[in-house]
């Protein structure tokens, strides 16, 4: 994750393997500190796209696990690598837009 902090903002590709970024995400949402994703991101079902991984229930949320992970642990500019039905919902609730985090204009 403290790679993607500076890559991510560069405009780098550092390519994260999909199973260690579903074993991570999965480690932040059973611990809950500091990051409290399943009370904070209530109301969302996430799936990764390139890995067996899932959590949460409600509204779906895909996309690599990489980017999942990102939005776990807060880093929002994972949004815009997000599909699913409950995409336009979680951005609005973390003051993101989907558009702006791909770098598009708002």
């Amino acid at each position: 994750v403290h790679s993607q902090d500076i890559a991510v903002p560069l405009g780098r590709e550092l390519a994260v393997p999909p199973a260690a970024a579903a074993f991570a995400a999965t480690s932040v949402w059973e611990s809950g500190y500091p990051f409290w994703p399943r009370k904070r991101l209530a109301g969302f079902a996430f799936a990764a796209t390139d890995a067996p991984w899932s959590a949460g229930s409600g509204s779906e949320v895909r996309g690599p696990a990489e980017a999942i992970l990102l939005l776990l642990t807060g880093r929002n500019v994972a949004v815009g690598r997000l599909t699913g039905a409950g995409v336009p919902a979680l951005a609005a609730r973390l003051g993101a837009s989907a558009s702006a985090s791909r770098g598009e204009p708002a």
